[in-house]
């Protein structure tokens, strides 16, 4: 994957060793909603693309949900901003 000239890292270490002050990094997060958990998982992108570095991680029961379904959006919606205020909390932010 070619870099855009505009997003290149400029400088200043990060976690997974590349060099980018801390402002510029871009937390990332992904989120899986279960049935009966709700996770959610922040980092910093690698070089490559793929996963730098993990910051933090959040989950919660899930509420709202049956059988894979949302059956509650208000419960839903609620456990997920559990899991992703754990997530932020845990990565420092």
């Amino acid at each position: 994957m070619a870099k855009n000239e505009n997003t290149a890292r400029k400088s200043g270490p990060r976690p997974d060793g590349l060099k980018q002050p801390p402002s510029k990094w871009p937390l990332v997060a992904a989120l899986d909603v279960g049935t009966t958990k709700i996770a959610c998982l922040a980092g910093y992108p690698g070089e490559d693309g793929g996963l730098g570095s993990i910051a933090g991680l959040g989950t919660a029961t899930a509420a709202g949900m049956h059988k894979g379904v949302v059956v509650d959006i208000g419960d839903a919606a609620a456990a997920i901003e559990d899991a992703v205020e754990q997530a932020a909390a845990a990565a420092g932010t």
